[in-house]
């Protein structure tokens, strides 16, 4: 059998060849990413606070083998969180429902995150490029995290 690496969209892994009885696919992992045109609307700390938080935490789902499938939900969530941050006007505050509304999606991005990987300062740890949001959401971004994780 031959063994070859394959690389579709945002997914990788590996594939078998198995003869004439077909292909296995197997250690297909999902990840996470944010739109170029919201990175380009926000602010350089909050644009490579988001690419750094989404390599560290790729890394992470295809350490664990998490699919696609299951990442979905938290990919929405943060492709909502960083439309909101993108229509953000520099150097605005926001109002208080908008700043809820980020650390909601910061909440719902970490429990999501906490059922497919195993709970830990891994996780935590991946979260850390996102400090920057601290100012937008009131809290510190770890405190909101670590309290997400110990639940």
């Amino acid at each position: 059998m031959s063994k070859q690496n394959f690389k579709f969209g945002e997914v990788k892994g590996d594939v078998i060849g198995a003869g004439a009885s077909g292909i296995i696919a197997r250690n297909i992992s999902g990840n996470i990413s944010i739109g170029t045109p919201q990175l380009e609307q926000m602010p350089d700390e909050y644009s490579r606070g988001l690419q750094d938080f989404t390599d560290k935490i790729n890394q992470l789902l295809q350490t664990h083998q998490v699919n696609q499938e299951q990442v979905a939900p938290v990919q929405e969530t943060l492709r909502e969180f960083s439309q909101e941050v993108a229509e953000l006007a520099p150097d605005q505050e926001p109002d208080y429902v908008k700043k809820v509304s980020l650390k909601s999606k910061i909440v719902s991005a970490a429990a999501g995150l906490s059922k497919l990987l195993p709970r830990g300062a891994e996780v935590v740890a991946a979260f850390t490029p996102l400090a920057p949001f601290s100012k937008l959401i009131g809290e510190a971004v770890d405190t909101v995290v670590k309290n997400v994780i110990k639940e």
